[in-house]
C-alpha cells in the first residue's frame, strides 16, 4: 500500500547522490537510506522536512551563544598552579572540606584551597600507591588528611593544579595534571570559534553547547537550505563540526565533521554521520596546542563550507534593497503585507514591533538577518494560539532558499 504511494525524483535523486559522494571524499561513510535516493511521500515527506527546518531555526544563533558561553566559564577565574606532591599537605577546612596547606599563591585572597573529588581522586593517584586514588576520597577528612601527608613525603614528581571559582564563591582544585598538560579551557575555544564564524561573515549558523563543569561539547550546525520539492530520502540536510574536550584531562580534544542525514521518507529516522578530522593529546607547548586545536577547528569549518551555498547566498543578499525600502521597519511590514508571513491574533503594529525588537539584538540587512528576526521573535514572545511559534518559524525558514523574496 505504502509503495505504491512513494515517487522518486531523478533530480533530487541525483543531487542527494552527489551529496553523499561528496561526504565520502570528507572521510565520511554515509548511512544508506531505507528507501531509493530521492524517495517521497507527497505530504508526509512536506510535514517532516517542515519539522527538521522549524527544529533547526529554534536553535540559537552560534556567534551570541557560544560569546555568552564563554563568558559565563570566564567567571570561574581559572588558575593553575605548580607544585611537588611532597610540597603539598592536606588540612580540614573549617566547614570540615578538605583544603591545602599553607598555600601561597593568592596573596590578596584570603579563601581556603578546597579539593574537588575529582581532583582530590587525581591528587591521590599521584602517590604511587595501590588503591590510594579509591582510598583517599573515601574515607574521612581526619584519615585523608594524616593518609596523604604521611605518603607524599617520597614524591619529588611536579604536578599541575588546575584551580577555579565555585557557584558559592570558593576556589577549588577541580583536576590534578602532569606539567606537561596543555590547557585550553572552554571560555577560550568557544571564544575562537566564535571569532572564526564572525571573520568568515557567518552565514546562519546555530549552536548546540553542552558543559557540565569537566566535559565540552560544541556544535556549531547548519542547514542545507532547499525547497521542498527537493526534499526525499538520503537527503544530507544538515553540516556542522563538533569539538569535544575535557578540563581535567580525561580525554583528549577531538574535531569531528557532522553531517544529519535523512533515511526514511519523513525525517523521522535520521542518521548522525561523523567524520574525525583531528584527535590531539593535551600536552606540550600550550601555546602550540592551541595552534594546533584552532588550526583543525578551521579545517573544519572549511570542509563544510561546499554544502552551504544556498545559506551563504541568503547572508549575502541585502532585503532592505531589494524591497526598496529605506528602515528595516518596513520590510517586516512589507513582509506582512505581500502575505509572506501570517501571524493570526495579533495585529501587524505589534508583530512588526516584536519583530523589531528582535532585529535590533543582531541588526543586519541579509535575508538572513531578517530570517533570524523572525525566529527570534517566534521564541521570545506569547502568542495567541501554540503554533503560531512554529507557523512563524516554518515562514521565515521558506524565505531563504526563495530566489527573490520581493519579486
Amino acid at each position: 500500500m505504502l509503495a505504491s504511494k512513494i515517487t522518486i525524483d531523478p533530480r533530487t535523486a541525483q543531487r542527494i547522490q552527489g551529496d553523499h559522494t561528496e561526504l565520502t571524499k570528507l572521510g565520511f561513510s554515509p548511512t544508506p537510506p531505507l528507501y531509493t535516493m530521492g524517495s517521497k511521500l507527497g505530504e508526509w515527506t512536506e510535514s517532516g522536512f517542515r519539522r527538521v527546518e522549524a527544529e533547526f531555526a529554534a536553535k540559537p544563533n552560534a556567534i551570541p551563544a557560544l560569546r555568552s558561553f564563554a563568558s559565563d566559564v570566564a567567571k570561574e577565574e581559572r588558575i593553575d598552579l605548580d607544585y611537588r606532591v611532597r610540597d603539598l599537605s592536606l588540612a580540614i577546612a573549617s566547614d570540615g572540606r578538605t583544603s591545602l596547606v599553607n598555600h601561597d599563591r593568592f596573596p590578596e585572597d584570603r579563601r581556603e584551597l578546597l579539593f574537588e573529588r575529582d581532583g582530590l581522586k587525581q591528587l591521590a593517584s599521584w602517590l604511587e600507591t595501590p588503591g590510594a586514588s579509591t582510598f583517599i576520597p573515601s574515607v574521612n577528612p581526619m584519615l585523608r588528611m594524616l593518609s596523604f601527608n604521611g605518603l607524599k613525603n617520597v614524591i619529588r614528581k611536579h604536578v599541575k593544579l588546575r584551580t577555579r571559582l565555585n557557584g558559592t564563591g570558593d576556589r577549588t582544585v577541580y583536576a590534578v595534571r602532569s606539567r606537561r598538560y596543555a590547557a585550553y579551557d572552554p571560555s577560550d575555544l568557544a571564544a575562537d570559534v566564535a571569532n572564526l564564524l564572525e571573520e568568515d561573515g557567518d552565514h546562519g549558523s546555530k549552536a548546540e553547547i553542552m558543559y557540565d563543569g569537566l566535559n565540552t561539547e560544541v556544535k556549531v550546525l547548519w542547514h542545507n537550505w532547499h525547497s521542498v520539492e527537493d526534499s526525499g530520502a538520503g537527503d544530507a540536510f544538515r553540516f556542522g563540526f563538533r569539538v569535544r574536550t575535557a578540563d581535567d584531562g580525561s580525554r583528549r580534544v577531538t574535531v569531528d565533521l557532522l553531517a544529519h542525514l535523512n533515511r526514511c521518507l519523513n525525517y523521522l529516522i535520521v542518521a548522525l554521520d561523523s567524520a574525525r578530522v583531528a584527535d590531539i593529546r593535551h600536552v606540550g607547548d600550550s601555546e602550540q596546542f592551541v595552534t594546533k586545536v584552532k588550526g583543525a577547528i578551521g579545517a573544519a569549518h572549511a570542509k563544510v563550507q561546499p554544502f552551504l551555498s544556498r545559506w551563504q547566498e541568503a547572508g549575502k543578499t541585502n532585503l532592505l534593497e531589494q524591497a526598496n525600502k529605506s528602515q528595516p521597519r518596513e520590510v517586516f511590514e512589507l513582509l506582512l503585507a505581500r502575505g509572506l508571513v501570517k501571524v493570526p491574533g495579533v495585529t501587524p503594529e505589534v508583530f512588526v514591533d516584536r519583530a523589531m525588537k528582535a532585529w535590533q539584538k543582531h541588526p543586519g540587512y541579509s535575508t538572513l538577518a531578517f530570517v533570524n528576526a523572525l525566529t527570534e521573535a517566534a521564541h521570545t514572545n506569547t502568542w495567541a494560539s501554540p503554533w503560531t511559534q512554529e507557523a512563524i518559524q516554518t515562514q521565515a525558514s521558506q524565505l531563504v532558499y526563495v530566489h527573490r523574496v520581493f519579486a
